[in-house]
């Protein structure tokens, strides 16, 4: 580091400690340059919550991410203290902005490197330090005079690596203002204005965060200005912020005189009143004053919404003077939230935005609490009692303590809301008087009416206080009975009364119960459920049909009740549950996985065991329960977590349980194998799941530590040993334990059955080229037994194969399967193959065992081949494959036709023979011509993919033709026939031009691209002139007929039968093409209006995140509107006014639906 970067460098370290030090109040020294600790640290701050350290690095080039979190990690690494902090002075880019800390490092916002500004701060901290210390404020000159010898005081101490004392920072101001000219003792009083607003409230070193826009019109916006907004948006803060970079004091005092004097001596250039309707006459004192006295200070006035008018009037100001605060977005609000010292858990981070609603007030309310760090305060602000206690103190002194009473009484309608006559007759109040409360409280976001003239409370979580204060609690509470007589018994009421009672309302239990049953809604069941595990109790008991719909909370409240309902209607349920976020036992592996390691996650898997358990000794079906058990001993944590910045985003979390965790489970294995009965068991999978899940765990990218590894290790051998024990007679359940205890490199001494062990030897692990070898050497062997089977009895041998095949059911992987590769060799091997058909036939065998054997019967022309075929073509369970052999051998026409008729059952079937077998032209004609198009489609399907293979017969080209034309959807195949076949592209785009049926399948545009690129102006225009208006594709086919063409798109404005098609081509994005059939569709007394109406439709199918596709439509628009052709300009506005609509009404829609 250079001379000059170092001085540099030293200097702005100082002038950072001053800040410290007086923004601060929570310390007793601050030290720079601490000799006895790391020389990373910069700044050493103790005080009572302990030590913090800082490291300051300023420079005069940009500052990048890779810098900071390399001084970060040598911060980190080289110092120990409660709190770490970089502050960074100068230039930063912009991922280093939003970066907010760096593993333990806190890193706030960053600092322009700029002397003036700098010092200007410090200045004005000097003033609130002044403040908090009972000391008159000093003028603009003495307070830079002052921050200025405190710099070089600061500045000595560093040099000796001596700390500063809070005491003697004190003491020094004191010292330095009693050598200045001062009023006598007793005659000073505190000035009318003052850096700190009545209602300073603590930022907790949050900063400015989502106001910066608004920071910069203020700074910008020349003259008086008013800010307005709601209690809780944050008026009052973005003035201290303003003030801070300013020479701007808030108005403390009403008295004249003492106003007058404070203008006089402290100079302001600004003065900020907050809640200006309070204080008129001060705002008319201010404007007389600077009008007499010629000076050219500004006034700023924040106020509530319904304000405005009176204000603005007041001060002389139109609109563009008016700044208007918009409610924070979620993102924005979790950067306040961390920013000020609370970075999760999301669940927290989910409570406090969802109840700050937008308002930063409110959120900071709620981090002050929470910040308390006791019980009490916790418990307070999970349900809303510390934001009632909020609302209470804001708006009982603005509009009295009615308010709270109103609040209450609309509460009651919870989110169904409840109307202004209705709650004036339950308070006892005159409706104009009520109307008045309410539209206060609307000002104030505490209400929204929806359009339909019910007013609803928000956020929800005040109803469920302030409906128990009112209307249960209180000594003067208002009858409730009264109240649902005028309100009326709603959903919304009854879910308000169930959240009143959950925070302690006195209402029976029986009357609640009551109010639940009458409404008889999922909703407020599902609240009922929630609120306590007695009544999740009674649900079950009483309500058993609403188990299933309720059974995410009723696992919450009541597992061990809710469990053998769920297992009991898992066999119902057909859908996978991997796909079936709804399915019984997905609900309860979801709920057992999410309970987080160390915390909850083993209680859940003891009430799955306990539930397991109790459901089998009341004589449950042990093969219904079994899903159970991979849940249960399952050492994997997995849970989705919804972003609390934003709510379209999930976070997956996944990862291992503890190894104290991982010990505990063991002892549930070991109660499970105690349960187990082999007899009665018959679905193994879940088992084995269970056993691998434990051999070989997946935590993602987390991985295995050695301390879980330890756990599993040690118990291997004896879960699979016991596991083996159990299935002594379940060949397939003893491969995949084998399988797995090789991999594992576990010895494990089974025994498995010679016909299983060669029909499924386990998929074989090694490197490639083994693995290949060894599959080899299996189907060799497959085909040599089969030889040999050729001479053994048909029934015991087929027998024999489908009682192997039945047992691998229950492998994990039954692969590969080497069935059909015996049989198959049995079949080339005995003379009759007819005595094995039948066998196949009369066991229900596998289907595909059978077609080679088929095959060769058909081939070898034996006797009763052709009536097995027909009799199975008409089988269902043998279908598929008697069809295969029908299409592709030789055999009688009759046999054939059955065949092709017997298609509309297998339509995918047709693709696949279609493909790889070259059938007989008669066949490919029926297939072609068939009465279901399932069937023609598919045949086209695989015909195209065989064309080189199997070229078509010419004589069947009409035939495929006029086929491909009615019946090719596969996209690729379409896509790729038009590009090479002129003949098809014709007849294709003429089909069409006339298709009226609106049964046709969906064609995508790109293929009518495809079919036209190569089309002169002159085709294009005979084409359009082709379309039927009743024409399935016609708004794809005028489109694309006319492309970038005006001389088509005249013809198609010419075409009367096609009307409702002409503003077709004007959905495309605003471009020089687009301009040009404006002027066409001008020119053809097209109105402006459908002009706009149809040139705004291609804005609508722009999918991309709202509000982003907005913006960009108003984006495009305005910049349109200067265009120089007249319409061209008038289409712009039109389009820009109601893109803006819009865009409002969406901001409307989405306001309404975080409030519900």
């Amino acid at each position: 580091m250079s001379g000059r970067d170092g001085n540099r460098g030293y200097l702005v370290q100082t002038v950072i400690a001053l800040l410290e030090a007086l923004q601060s109040v929570d310390w007793h020294t601050v030290t720079l340059e601490p000799s006895h600790q790391s020389e990373k640290i910069d700044i050493l701050r103790q005080g009572s919550a302990g030590t913090k350290a800082t490291q300051v690095k300023s420079s005069i080039r940009q500052i990048t991410k890779p810098n900071a979190e390399r001084w970060a990690k040598e911060l980190d690494d080289g110092a120990s203290a409660d709190v770490l902090e970089l502050v960074l002075v100068g230039s930063c880019s912009q991922s280093v902005l939003a970066v907010g800390e760096i593993g333990r490092v806190r890193v706030p916002r960053a600092k322009n490197l700029d002397w003036k500004g700098l010092l200007r701060e410090a200045a004005h901290l000097l003033d609130v330090f002044l403040h908090m210390e009972n000391l008159a404020s000093e003028s603009p000159k003495h307070r830079e005079l002052l921050v200025q010898g405190l710099v070089a005081q600061l500045s000595m101490y560093s040099s000796e690596s001596r700390p500063l004392k809070r005491s003697e920072l004190v003491s020094l101001v004191k010292e330095w203002l009693s050598a200045t000219e001062r009023p006598p003792q007793g005659t000073t009083k505190l000035s009318a204005l003052s850096p700190l607003p009545r209602s300073c409230r603590s930022d907790f070193g949050a900063g400015l965060i989502g106001r910066d826009n608004e920071l910069a019109w203020l700074q910008q916006t020349d003259g008086d200005k008013l800010i307005s907004a709601q209690p809780g948006m944050g008026k009052t803060f973005l003035l201290q912020q303003y003030a801070r970079h300013t020479n701007a004091f808030f108005l403390t005092g009403n008295d004249e005189h003492s106003i007058a004097d404070a203008i006089t001596q402290q100079q302001p250039d600004t003065v900020l009143i907050e809640d200006g309707a309070l204080y008129l006459d001060s705002i008319r004192f201010l404007l007389s004053y600077r009008r007499d006295h010629d000076l050219s200070f500004e006034i700023i006035v924040d106020s509530w919404p319904g304000d405005v008018d009176q204000l603005a009037t007041a001060l002389g100001i139109a609109g563009s003077k008016i700044l208007k605060l918009p409610e924070l977005a979620d993102n924005t609000l979790v950067e306040i939230i961390k920013a000020s010292g609370i970075h999760g858990p999301n669940h927290l981070l989910h409570m406090i935005v969802h109840q700050s609603s937008g308002c930063p007030g409110r959120a900071m309310m709620l981090i002050d609490a929470c910040l308390q760090k006791t019980k009490t305060d916790w418990n307070e602000v999970w349900t809303g009692e510390k934001l009632a206690s909020w609302v209470r103190a804001r708006f009982s002194d603005l509009i009295g303590e009615s308010a709270t009473e109103a609040l209450a009484c609309l509460s009651l309608g919870g989110s169904d809301g409840v109307p202004i006559v209705s709650a004036a007759s339950v308070l006892g109040r005159s409706e104009p008087e009520v109307r008045r409360i309410v539209r206060d409280l609307a000002l104030g976001g505490l209400i929204v009416d929806f359009g339909d003239g019910r007013l609803i409370v928000v956020p929800e979580l005040l109803r469920g206080v302030l409906v128990r204060d009112i209307f249960f609690n209180s000594a003067a509470a208002v009858p409730i009975t009264h109240a649902i007589n005028e309100i009326g018994l709603s959903t919304g009421l009854v879910d308000t009364v169930i959240a009143a009672h959950a925070r302690g309302a006195r209402i029976s239990a029986h009357e609640l119960r009551r109010m639940v049953v009458d409404v008889d809604c999922d909703a407020v069941w599902r609240a009922y459920v929630c609120s306590t595990s007695e009544h999740a109790e009674w649900v079950i008991q009483n309500r058993p049909n609403l188990i299933l719909k309720l059974s995410d909370v009723l696992l919450q409240s009541s597992p061990e009740s809710t469990i053998p309902h769920l297992i009991a209607a898992a066999p119902l349920d057909k859908r996978p549950e991997n796909q079936a976020p709804d399915h019984p036992i997905r609900r309860i592996r979801d709920w057992a996985q999410s309970g987080f390691p160390g915390r909850e996650a083993v209680d859940r898997r003891k009430a799955t065991l306990e539930a397991f358990t109790s459901y089998l000794a009341q004589g449950g079906d042990i093969n219904l329960a079994a899903p159970l058990i991979p849940i249960i001993v399952s050492p994997q944590f997995d849970d989705t977590e919804q972003n609390p910045a934003d709510r379209m985003q999930f976070t997956m979390r996944r990862g291992g349980l503890l190894p104290k965790d991982l010990e505990r489970l063991e002892a549930f294995l070991d109660e499970i194998f105690e349960i187990l009965d082999p007899a009665r068991l018959n679905k193994w999978k879940p088992v084995l799941r269970a056993v691998k899940a434990w051999l070989f765990p997946h935590f993602g990218m987390i991985g295995v530590s050695d301390e879980q590894r330890a756990v599993f290790n040690r118990s291997g051998t004896a879960v699979l040993t016991r596991t083996s024990e159990l299935a002594a007679d379940r060949p397939g359940v003893l491969t995949s334990l084998n399988i797995l205890a090789r991999h594992g490199e576990i010895s494990l001494d089974i025994d498995i059955d010679e016909t299983f062990a060669l029909l499924f030897p386990g998929r074989p692990r090694g490197d490639t080229e083994w693995k290949i070898d060894e599959q080899q050497r299996q189907w060799e062997h497959a085909k040599a037994t089969g030889k040999q089977w050729a001479d053994h009895n048909p029934e015991e041998v087929i027998q024999r194969v489908q009682w192997c095949i039945a047992e691998s059911e229950q492998m994990l992987d039954p692969w590969p399967d080497h069935c059909k590769t015996v049989v198959d060799s049995i079949a080339d091997n005995v003379v009759n193959t007819i005595c094995w058909i039948d066998a196949i036939i009369a066991e229900r065998a596998r289907p595909d065992l059978i077609t080679h054997l088929l095959v060769t019967a058909l081939r070898r022309k034996e006797t009763g081949s052709t009536e097995r075929l027909r009799t199975l073509l008409t089988d269902g369970h043998f279908r598929y494959e008697a069809v295969q052999v029908g299409l592709v051998c030789d055999v009688p026409d009759d046999i054939r036709q059955l065949a092709v008729a017997e298609c509309v059952h297998v339509p995918k079937l047709v693709d696949h023979v279609a493909m790889m077998y070259e059938l007989q032209a008669a066949t490919i004609e029926a297939l072609l011509t068939h009465d279901d198009a399932d069937v023609v489609s598919h045949a086209l399907h695989g015909l195209w993919h065989a064309r080189e293979k199997h070229p078509l017969p010419e004589s069947l080209r009409a035939i495929w033709l006029y086929a491909a034309t009615q019946h090719l959807t596969d996209e690729w195949c379409l896509e790729q026939a038009l590009k090479t076949d002129q003949e098809f592209r014709t007849a294709w785009l003429e089909d069409k031009c006339r298709k009226t049926d609106r049964s046709s399948r969906y064609i995508r545009v790109e293929p009518f691209k495809i079919a036209t690129v190569d089309l002169t102006e002159e085709m294009r225009c005979e084409l359009i002139a082709k379309v039927s208006p009743d024409a399935y594709h016609a708004t794809k086919l005028t489109m694309v007929f006319v492309g970038d063409s005006a001389e088509v798109y005249a013809r198609l404005l010419e075409i009367d039968e096609l009307e409702q098609f002409h503003d077709i081509p004007l959905a495309r994005h605003p471009d020089p093409v687009w301009i040009s059939l404006v002027s066409v569709a001008t020119s053809h007394g097209v109105s402006p209006e459908d002009i706009t109406h149809a040139s705004r439709r291609y804005f609508t199918m722009d999918f991309a995140e709202v509000p982003n596709k907005h913006h960009r439509e108003i984006g495009v628009w305005t910049e349109l509107t200067t265009h120089k052709h007249s319409t061209v300009s008038l289409v712009a506005k039109l389009a820009l006014k109601l893109a803006e609509a819009d865009l409002d009404s969406w901001l409307k829609d989405e306001r309404r639906d975080r409030l519900r």
